[in-house]
């Protein structure tokens, strides 16, 4: 029979057969108890739905569990569909790759169609304006955002947006003022300039910007400086003469601060702006030594014409200011070749002017030497040039001429010329003129001059100077005011003594014959001989 034990009476009884617990309330067991069967009441285990298969406890499906305890496991297997007491959750519009986010409804989840992640992108899909991802706690800043009217992204930085690169470098801030920083973490002002746009760097590499033109057409790059008067942006509202349009100024450091400047290229306008009619002009300033701010060098006007060291305007092409006595234009040639003025004028007529080189006294023009055309038209080979002068109160005459002929022509080009042949060497005076030939600047010296008429008779005077025309004679005689030359053309020879000047006087007595002259200035070998100079009127 086994070994039977019995509660009621307390009695352990041995026999051969199984282990047999009668009317036992309790049972502990201290350690692992095995047996081939285990019985409820009457029953086997396994009849009640309990089996050990394969090292697991097979549990049928008519177990209840009560509600007294923790049943835990390290997994469960099943459906759970007959589960009871187990509040179920609903996932609405699911399908793969969708995010789950609540729905505001108890046990019921939404998948969201227009953010999905596959494991590489994260996307958000919809045509809703302002969607954005945030990082702020209520989402109104520190966002990122798709803007319909930009059609495109936004980003909002409250305090301002950084980027950086390998690793923690920063290289470009947009502040919160809108300032775009590039090679710095804050604003620097320049002379209470604070620029929207900044680029710090701290070699030529850093602190370069370019702009490339890549195309394979012939435009180049573009920098472009506008202005108008709107008050807004968008506008076109006209300028005004003298506004600045653009300016472009380079500060240096100078141990204070960076407020000055040592130049500035500006444009203004220069007149009176219309549609599509802007005129302007070009300003180069620079700043002196010892000076805190530039002064105006060179200015293009709107007419074309350039100023140098003069601000002023005219239509006149070149303007030169000097500022100090010889001061003006140097032409320099450092090398072993010279230098040209070259003045190249395609005029189309006869006697027109090619270039006029003028003198003005206070904005009075006093004298002009003026380059002209010839009388060959055609190929345009030949030209003089004139010699203008101006009395008190006249106006510009011509003084003498330098012909195509190679003839000198003095005092002006009408019947009363002068005219010396600088391949001859002989002078013509016109018929019936009077010349008068004025010697000054003499000191102890000699003057030879020669009278000769048309048929070649040829008649001479000679006069001897001393310093201050104290002492003086003739060839013939040591005291002669007059001297006469008569021969067929009546010629008169004046000579008046002065102080400090002869005047050689030639008259033409009257007939036809036209007279000609050769004269030369002679210089005795005194050691204070002064240089003579020979005017004629």
């Amino acid at each position: 029979m086994g070994i039977q034990i019995n509660g009621n009476t307390n009695n352990i009884n041995a026999g051969i057969g199984s282990l047999s617990i009668e009317d036992l309330n309790e049972l502990d067991i201290v350690g692992v108890a095995t047996a081939a069967n285990f019985k409820t009441g009457v029953s086997n285990l396994h009849s009640v739905g309990l089996t050990l298969s394969g090292g697991q406890i097979d549990v049928g499906s008519n177990i209840k569990i009560g509600t007294a305890g923790v049943i835990t496991a390290t997994s469960f297997v099943g459906s759970g569909a007959n589960l009871t007491g187990i509040t179920q959750t609903t996932i609405n519009n699911n399908a793969n790759n969708r995010l789950i986010t609540g729905s505001g409804t108890a046990n019921t989840l939404e998948g969201e169609a227009n953010l999905t992640f596959d494991g590489d992108d994260l996307l958000i899909r919809s045509s809703t304006d302002g969607r954005r991802i945030s990082f702020a706690t209520d989402g109104t800043s520190h966002y990122m955002k798709y803007d319909d009217t930009l059609s495109g992204i936004m980003l909002n930085g409250y305090g301002g947006i950084a980027f950086e690169t390998n690793g923690t470098n920063e290289r470009l801030r947009i502040d919160s003022s809108g300032r775009v920083v590039i090679g710095h973490t804050s604003n620097i002002g320049i002379a209470n300039h604070n620029g929207r746009f900044q680029l710090h760097g701290t070699d030529y590499d850093t602190a370069t910007m370019s702009i490339v033109h890549n195309g394979t057409d012939s435009f180049g790059s573009f920098l472009f400086f506008a202005s108008q008067r709107s008050g807004s942006p968008g506008g076109s509202t006209v300028l005004q003469n003298n506004d600045a349009v653009g300016t472009i100024r380079f500060h240096a450091g100078d141990g204070t601060d960076m407020a000055s400047y040592c130049a500035s290229i500006q444009v203004k306008i220069d007149g009176t702006p219309g549609s599509n009619d802007v005129p302007g002009r070009i300003m180069f300033s620079t700043t002196a030594d010892g000076a805190a701010s530039p002064t105006e060098r060179l200015r293009i006007a709107s007419n074309g014409a350039v100023s140098i060291n003069y601000a002023g305007t005219g239509d006149n092409n070149l303007h030169i200011g000097c500022t100090s006595n010889a001061s003006g234009l140097i032409i320099k040639a450092p090398g072993n070749h010279y230098a040209n003025i070259d003045v190249d004028a395609n005029r189309s007529g006869a006697d027109n002017g090619i270039c006029n080189v003028q003198g003005k006294w206070n904005g009075t023009a006093v004298a002009t030497m003026s380059f002209t055309t010839g009388s060959d038209t055609t190929n345009k080979d030949d030209g003089y040039v004139k010699f203008y002068t101006r009395e008190s109160g006249a106006d510009l005459i011509e003084a003498a001429r330098f012909a195509a002929d190679n003839t000198f022509h003095l005092a002006s080009t009408g019947s009363d010329d002068i005219v010396y042949s600088m391949q001859t060497g002989r002078a013509q005076h016109s018929n019936s003129q009077s010349k008068t030939y004025r010697i000054t600047g003499l000191a102890w010296g000699q003057f030879t001059f020669s009278i000769a008429v048309s048929d070649g008779n040829y008649k001479r005077a000679h006069v001897v100077v001393k310093l201050g025309g104290s002492q003086w004679s003739t060839s013939n005689s040591a005291y002669v005011a007059t001297v006469e030359i008569n021969d067929a053309s009546g010629v008169n020879v004046s000579f008046n003594k002065e102080t400090t000047y002869y005047d050689v006087i030639i008259a033409n007595a009257g007939n036809s014959n036209t007279l000609f002259g050769t004269w030369q200035l002679e210089g005795s070998n005194y050691s204070n001989l002064g240089k003579p100079t020979l005017t004629i009127s």
